[in-house]
């Protein structure tokens, strides 16, 4: 979401909830709006999903052992 409030008039819908473990393929978010805006941050929004989603996994293994 803060990806595109500062790019511009984005509307995201947030579909799962923090700390929800979620399976392959979820839909986590849509995001909808003009399409440049949308491209511009998408590998942004994108690469910070994929950072914390790394991390959270991370930390859940590390918890099990």
């Amino acid at each position: 979401e803060a990806v595109y409030r500062q790019l511009g008039d984005i509307k995201v819908q947030v579909l799962a909830q923090e700390g929800q473990v979620a399976a392959k393929e979820t839909v986590l978010v849509k995001a909808s709006g003009n399409a440049r805006v949308l491209l511009a941050g998408e590998r942004t929004a994108l690469n910070i999903m994929q950072r914390l989603s790394g991390v959270a996994s991370l930390r859940t293994n590390m918890s099990k052992r």
